[in-house]
Formats: C-alpha cells, sequence, structure tokens
C-alpha cells in the first residue's frame, strides 16, 4: 500500500500559503520527495529553457513561484489519494 504524503496537507493549507516563509515551503516540499523532483524537473524543463539548470528546491520555488507550487502540490496530492484508494480498492476486492 502506497504511504500518504505528510507534508503535503499542510504545504496547501491556507495559512501557510499566506504567511510562510520560503525556507518553510522549501522544507515542506523536501519532506516529499516525489513532489520535490517533480518540481525541479518542471524548473528544468525545456519549456523555461535555461542557460544554467536549477539545483535547489528553494531556487526552483522561487523562479516558479507560489502558485505553480501549490498547483503541483495539489496534483500530486490528488494522485497519491487516488493511489491509495485504489490500492485499498483491491485488497477490499480479494477480501470479500
Amino acid at each position: 500500500v502506497a504511504k500518504p504524503p505528510t507534508a503535503l496537507p499542510r504545504l496547501v493549507s491556507l495559512d501557510v500559503l499566506a504567511d510562510a516563509a520560503p525556507r518553510e515551503l522549501a522544507e515542506l516540499v523536501m519532506r516529499e520527495p516525489q513532489l520535490a523532483a517533480k518540481l525541479l524537473g518542471r524548473a528544468n524543463s525545456a519549456f523555461y529553457a535555461l542557460q544554467s539548470p536549477i539545483a535547489s528546491v528553494p531556487h526552483a520555488i522561487s523562479y516558479l513561484g507560489i502558485n505553480a507550487v501549490r498547483s503541483m502540490a495539489l496534483g500530486f496530492l490528488l494522485e497519491a489519494g487516488q493511489q491509495i484508494r485504489g490500492a485499498l480498492g483491491h485488497e477490499v476486492q480479494r477480501v470479500a
């Protein structure tokens, strides 16, 4: 069974988005390695055509902006929920 994300609910909460310092956002993102990797991947994608790669999560957050980070976190949270629900559904079907 997939492990539910622990930092994402806090990351997408309104109080964090309104009041969090960039360092706090980076710490929350780095607690979710898959999200951090996706964030770095997006920042370094061909779409942005950067001359030098972005190597840190804080730099990626400042480059992409809080709205992009929030959008990615929400998508990641929904995706994780679907995976967990699917895994639990398969277990229930086997037991029944």
